[in-house]
């Protein structure tokens, strides 16, 4: 979450198109004694540059640029020089623009364009424009704002220093995005990056990290990660961007938290705070606490959140409204998820009251969109469907501009909102949006992975041939310098004798009929090399297609499986038999631990087995949210084992069982427990698998055999399918004990 404000305050320090290094500043200083008329009046003009666009400007440094400008302007006028004038006049403006004086800067860029419109002097057009264009409102006027920014370009596309272009080209990209643009954004951007290549332009940092966001935008992530990662590497070195690595390691950490890297996004996450910290720059600070925030919550760690950011927000007063808005937001989440409605309900109101209020027309449009879902999550958790719906309903009205991870947000609060209202088919089709989203984020990576291998090998194939080419020619040279070598050979033969010059000749046909033989075999022996190539290749790509098919049916299965689990939550709700109710959400539990193998499934490169301790953590972690229990511990102590997925489906079901047993008959409600589960390989080949909780045990004379229920025959059944031995018995509680004899991917 960032503001444009605060890009635009980031960005203000690539606009350098007339910056000068020192030492061409001195020189310039010192041919200014030399020079007169139009050469005076350019390089005074050019050191008003200077000191305008000199990097950590100061007062002192404007005042610099204004004398200079203020001696262009009267030599201009002195020797009539129109052009000197109308750049002086464009000069005046950017610098009372400096100085926050918006209806002095106004002033002077109009008379600029007054005077360099009539005698088309574009560069100076331009230079008026984007200065009309920064001194307007992003929130008030986007609209006058965005005319501006296009005649500029139309300006600098005419006559520019091609930096200027560049420059105008990146920021209109990254607007034109804000405004929710689809194409626009990528063609103005990849015209920015031909033209900086193009002029040789080496700081390319600020152009790599616009790039990046509207990469990300399109659920590009990787394409993304890889113009931030450059865009950080040509920030090495520079001084006052703290504030810009501050919002690429942000961004950063957003890609991979879509690709599922919580690590490398925990770790970009801090180094946006640390940046941040650095600058000073309050807005960024909470732009990266908000996220930390979202991580933490979605690691349930909810109140490791709360004090998190009640530790922010004491050492770092918000200072705007945008900022005050992000920690409502933040703490209106966070109650939420605690379920402490009271203090959640405060933070609802005073959200709302501050949107309707006139502080919440300077609210940016984003943090007004992630705030109207916390409160739509706030009144759905709390009951209150119809005001969850009103503040729902605000976001789906605008959600064709938003990306790929915004409409999914929205859609599954929608499907929630509607499940929850009895909306049942419009629920359906909302839940349709989200996996329709799911799969185009899930198509547009493997077509590029497909892509990125089909360019591979056919770059190999062509460096093989360039290869054997070389090869041949090499060869072919070698016998021109045996035969060479041999036509001498036979002269010196001649001439001692003529008949040992027909016995060199006759020695030198066979020699010749030999080579040729082993030519031709040769020959052959390289085409059938090429034949069992080609057909290796073939056999390779069958392969790869079919795992892909493999992958993609995994995929199809575990959605159609989550609409099943939709399906059954659907008929829950019309269900009054509590027996009933309870059958269905265990069927529910069940058809989720077997989602869950086809989901690893697709997502892994290994189409054939499964991580079983990343499965089981996956699955006790869905169980506990099921059951919302913070009371009951999990330890898990799984071996690293691979297994195929007809292992793999008992396994999950029988876990699922023993589970949800414990829940429901260890523990009464509110007591603190603990499930250990653990699965161990004892021998070749031979598994141990345990459940073991320290609740109240089994029922004095609990026999297994009188035992009449579907949970305990589906443990014995799904023991029986991995030829196991199954046992119940009470040990400090109860434990459940399987031990079967399977082969690793057997």
């Amino acid at each position: 979450m960032i503001t444009r404000k605060t890009v635009y305050i980031l960005v203000a320090f690539v606009l350098t198109a007339f910056s000068l290094q020192a030492q061409q500043f001195k020189a310039l200083i010192k041919q200014l004694h030399t020079q007169k008329g139009i050469q005076k009046v350019n390089t005074l003009l050019k050191l008003g540059d200077y000191y305008i666009y000199k990097d950590g400007t100061v007062k002192t440094d404007l005042d610099s640029a204004y004398t200079f400008t203020q001696q262009a302007e009267t030599e201009s006028n002195h020797i009539k020089y129109d052009y000197g004038i109308s750049r002086s006049l464009a000069l005046y403006a950017r610098i009372y623009g400096e100085r926050q004086d918006k209806a002095k800067s106004t002033a002077y860029a109009n008379k600029a364009l007054q005077l360099a419109l009539p005698r088309k002097y574009y560069d100076v057009c331009g230079e008026a424009y984007q200065e009309l264009y920064a001194r307007c409102d992003y929130y008030k006027e986007m609209t006058k704002k965005m005319g501006y920014l296009d005649k500029a370009i139309r300006s600098f596309r005419q006559k520019s220093t091609g930096l200027q272009l560049a420059d105008i080209l990146t920021i209109a990209a990254e607007d034109y995005n804000y405004m929710g643009e689809s194409e626009k954004p990528m063609v103005l951007i990849n015209e920015a990056l031909s033209v900086y290549k193009g002029i040789g332009h080496k700081d390319m940092m600020n152009v790599y990290r616009v790039a990046g966001s509207l990469y990300a935008g399109r659920g590009d992530y990787k394409k993304s990660i890889q113009y931030l990662l450059q865009a950080i590497d040509a920030a090495e070195g520079k001084e006052h961007v703290d504030e810009l690595i501050s919002y690429i390691y942000n961004q950063l950490s957003a890609n991979y938290y879509h690709l599922q890297d919580r690590k490398l996004s925990d770790k970009y996450l801090k180094l946006s705070l640390d940046y941040a910290l650095k600058a000073g720059n309050t807005e960024m600070v909470y732009t990266a606490a908000n996220n930390i925030v979202y991580n933490l919550l979605s690691h349930s760690k909810y109140k490791e959140a709360e004090n998190f950011l009640k530790d922010i927000y004491r050492r770092h007063k918000p200072e705007s409204i945008a900022d005050v808005f992000t920690v409502k937001d933040c703490f209106l989440s966070i109650y939420t998820k605690l379920m402490h409605y009271n203090k959640a309900e405060q933070y609802c109101n005073e959200i709302i009251a501050l949107s309707n209020s006139e502080k919440g027309e300077d609210v940016p449009p984003q943090i007004l969109f992630n705030a109207n879902l916390s409160v739509s999550r706030f009144y759905l958790a709390k009951g209150d469907y119809a005001a969850a719906r009103k503040y729902l309903d605000s976001n789906l009205n605008n959600i064709d501009t938003r990306g790929y991870s915004a409409k999914k947000r929205v859609y599954t609060l929608a499907y929630q909102v509607d499940s929850a209202q009895g909306n049942l088919a419009r629920a359906i089709e909302y839940l349709k949006k989200v996996k329709t989203v799911d799969d185009s984020i899930f198509n547009i990576e493997k077509n590029k992975e497909i892509s990125q291998l089909q360019i591979s090998y056919e770059t190999e194939q062509k460096d093989k041939d360039i290869q054997l080419k070389a090869n041949n020619i090499a060869l072919l040279n070698k016998e021109k310098e045996l035969q060479q070598q041999k036509i001498e050979q036979t002269d010196i033969e001649r001439n001692i004798a003529i008949g040992g010059g027909i016995i060199v000749f006759i020695a030198a046909l066979s020699i010749l009929y030999a080579y040729r033989n082993k030519l031709k075999l040769t020959n052959l022996l390289q085409k059938q090399k090429v034949e069992i190539t080609n057909k290796n290749d073939k056999l390779n790509k069958l392969v790869d297609e079919k795992e892909w098919l493999l992958k993609e049916i995994h995929h199809r299965v575990k959605n159609n499986l989550q609409v099943v689990m939709s399906l059954l939550n659907t008929q829950s709700a019309y269900l009054t038999d509590k027996a009933a109710q309870v059958a269905i959400t265990d069927s529910q539990r069940r058809v989720h631990s077997i989602a869950l193998i086809h989901q690893q499934l697709y997502k892994s490169d290994d189409v054939s087995s499964i991580s079983i301790y990343r499965y089981i953590s996956e699955l006790v972690s869905y169980l506990k949210d099921t059951y919302s229990s913070a009371f009951v511990k999990f330890k898990i102590d799984v071996d690293d084992i691979d297994l195929n997925i007809v292992h793999t489906m008992p396994i999950g079901l029988i876990l699922n069982e023993a589970i949800t047993n414990c829940f429901k008959y260890a523990f009464e409600p509110g007591q603190k427990g603990s499930i250990k589960i653990s699965l161990r390989e004892l021998g070749e080949g031979t598994y141990e698998l345990i459940v073991h909780d320290n609740g109240k045990g089994l029922p004095e004379g609990f026999s297994l055999d009188n035992c009449n229920s579907l949970g305990m025959d589906l443990l014995r059944g799904l023991s029986g399918d991995l030829n196991g031995e199954f046992k119940i018995y009470n040990e400090d509680g109860t434990v459940i004990q399987i031990v079967f004899n399977i082969q690793p991917h057997s």
